[in-house]
């Protein structure tokens, strides 16, 4: 109901109240309208208390009990049953509502994956390692391929097991521009999974192919965080903002994200965690 239907029942309403009705009803409401409206207990006066109660907020679309007592209180049963007939499929409709809300939150917390937050800018290409060839909705991510070059993430590559066969890994492909040097590997061992993720940001200035300068936001660290309590290195030794993200009942599924020169931005999906008895 709308604050227009509300004020068409009030108008209604006013042919079922007789001259004593109104007359009462002012008097009992003596203490919460004008004492100009409380003497005038004609038509335009009753319209007059009606919006006054809104402009109190005593009454609104949503609720209006307290004039549905007023009436009771003045043993005026006909417009107090009127009213509580509209009040009752009100509270009904919001009670139906709330339970869709719920409904809708049950399914948000219990979805058998979760997207995670956009870390980063929005340069570079999009990529999707879920695309990977020969991966499957049972395949994880499993560890971190990077260059250990000391300094900040200028590259990195995600392996991924199988649940059903955790001897078969795929590799996806490398995100960033890939240079020579020592590399560093962080791998899960059997029945481990990532169940939080830190990532490292910077504001960075670069430069166009045409010399001319541009800021982005890149991805300068990443750490993972195992289920048996091992971490990885922080490889992120440069300055920069750091956001971590986890999620309760779940673990990391895979990695998508933006990637140029550098990796721009990493977006993480997670799965549920299946509790087996």
């Amino acid at each position: 109901m709308d604050n227009h239907h509300l004020r068409g029942i009030l108008l209604k309403l006013q042919d079922r109240l007789s001259d004593n009705d109104r007359k009462r009803l002012h008097f009992f409401l003596g203490n919460d309208i004008p004492r100009r409206i409380r003497d005038d207990p004609s038509l335009s006066g009753t319209l007059s208390l009606m919006e006054s109660l809104f402009d109190q907020d005593k009454i609104n679309e949503y609720d209006f009990t307290f004039l549905i007592n007023a009436f009771n209180e003045i043993q005026c049963i006909d417009a107090a049953k009127v009213l509580k007939e509209q009040q009752l499929r009100i509270n009904q409709t919001i009670n139906q509502l709330n339970h869709q809300i719920k409904d809708l939150e049950n399914e948000k917390s219990t979805a058998l994956i979760k997207a995670g937050q956009k870390f980063g800018g929005t340069g570079g290409d999009p990529f999707d390692d879920s695309l990977t060839e020969n991966f499957t909705c049972s395949h994880y991510l499993s560890g971190i391929i990077i260059r250990n070059n000391g300094m900040s993430l200028d590259w990195i590559q995600f392996p991924y097991s199988s649940s059903y066969n955790q001897n078969s890994v795929i590799e996806a492909k490398v995100h960033g521009i890939q240079e020579k040097g020592e590399v560093s590997r962080f791998l899960l061992e059997k029945d481990e999974k990532i169940y939080k993720i830190q990532v490292k940001l910077s504001n960075v200035t670069l430069y166009w192919q045409d010399g001319t300068l541009f800021s982005t936001i890149l991805i300068r660290g990443l750490q993972i965080f195992t289920t048996k309590g091992r971490a990885s290195q922080s490889y992120d030794h440069v300055e920069g903002d750091v956001f971590t993200e986890q999620f309760d009942g779940y673990t990391l599924a895979y990695a998508t994200g933006r990637e140029g020169r550098y990796i721009d931005q990493l977006q993480f999906y997670w799965y549920r965690t299946v509790v087996t008895h």
